[in-house]
């Protein structure tokens, strides 16, 4: 699934598959106070590298949730991922999540 989101305030975004070696990004970005400062709770202590992409391969195999990344369309420079969790097939409703690392 590929969406284009844009404005005439905002650079043009595309939401796509989270791959692999989309991992740096989160490298960086879950070692900074002020990227995580209001996110998960379980960000404050993926602290290594191994940590990182022990989370991340999770989110990567994750079939049960989406999980998509934020692309500006210009650059295809992660910025953020997004998705929907806690999905009930029962009650035909989710919790949207969005994480912006880089602005």
């Amino acid at each position: 699934m590929r969406e284009k989101i844009s404005n005439k305030w905002t650079q043009t975004i595309i939401l796509k598959p989270l791959s692999i070696q989309d991992v740096t990004s989160f490298y960086t970005w879950l070692n900074d106070p002020e990227a995580i400062k209001y996110s998960l709770s379980s960000f404050q202590s993926l602290n290594t590298r191994e940590a990182i992409d022990k989370w991340f391969i999770s989110v990567v195999n994750d079939s049960k949730n989406y999980n998509w990344g934020i692309f500006l369309t210009n650059s295809n420079t992660l910025i953020g991922y997004a998705g929907i969790c806690n999905i009930s097939t029962a009650n035909k409703l989710g919790e949207y999540f969005i994480f912006i690392g880089d602005a």
